[in-house]
């Protein structure tokens, strides 16, 4: 064997050690409402794409599933990131760490057009228990929550958030929160009756999404918050603001 294809095969072998000892971790895409989740794509996959194309040193796996498989996930103690997400969604003893904001999102009130609730209208001194309210199940809502707890408000569990609109449509519910990029998908996607609903003029509240990370290493979890900060003056990112109608 000749000296130059000795030296290839060393270098072959040395990029092969570097690229194999890589942190191997799953890209979960699991929140299925638009613009996160269409079809067969979405915001949370083309911001994995983005973030695979990073080349952060980190064998990233995209896998869509269910929040229920997700959880098990979480359990199992499977390297995970989470993209999109807040950990007041999940339990407590989850210990997923935050990264660095990526997104800031607005809730509004989406109420039926004979109620038109505003954000000062859930008021607990307001409430006496009889509005409903329309959410989808096993979800936790930032302010709703609390109202039910305390039983100023009623709340009914959807399947899908599709279906709380739907419903809300035909008057079978009182109001939902949801981001207006997520309600105006759905009005588009479902052919909606814009009539028949009433977003409230201020929001109700504002919730910020990250990226959570499960059972992975510092440094992984440094460059995928080096990879957010360098968002704000990515193209292809703000392209995809600008694409899926994102604030």
């Amino acid at each position: 064997m000749s000296f130059s294809i000795k030296f290839l095969l060393i270098i072959y072998y040395i990029l092969y050690s570097f690229q194999s000892s890589a942190e191997k971790i799953l890209a979960v895409d699991y929140l299925v409402y638009p613009p996160y989740q269409i079809e067969t794509g979405g915001l949370t996959k083309d911001f994995i794409e983005l973030l695979v194309k990073a080349d952060l040193d980190i064998d990233i796996e995209y896998i869509k599933v269910t929040k229920a498989r997700l959880k098990i996930l979480i359990a199992q103690g499977v390297p995970i990131i989470i993209p999109f997400a807040n950990p007041y969604w999940f339990d407590k003893n989850s210990k997923l760490i935050s990264s660095k904001k990526l997104l800031q999102e607005k809730a509004y009130i989406i109420s039926h057009q004979k109620i038109k609730l505003d954000a000062e209208d859930l008021r607990p001194e307001l409430l006496d228990g009889k509005l409903t309210f329309l959410g989808k199940i096993g979800y936790k809502y930032f302010v709703i929550d609390k109202l039910v707890k305390e039983n100023k408000i009623l709340r009914y569990s959807c399947d899908n958030k599709n279906l709380c609109l739907q419903m809300l449509e035909a008057h079978r519910g009182d109001f939902t929160v949801m981001a207006k990029p997520i309600y105006e998908n759905y009005i588009t996607s479902l052919a909606l009756d814009t009539n028949k609903f009433y977003t409230s003029k201020n929001s109700l509240y504002t919730q910020d999404r990250f990226v959570l990370m499960g059972n992975i290493s510092q440094h992984s979890e440094h460059k995928i918050n080096k990879f957010i900060s360098s968002l704000k003056v990515n193209s292809n990112w703000q392209n995809l603001l600008v694409q899926y109608h994102v604030d």
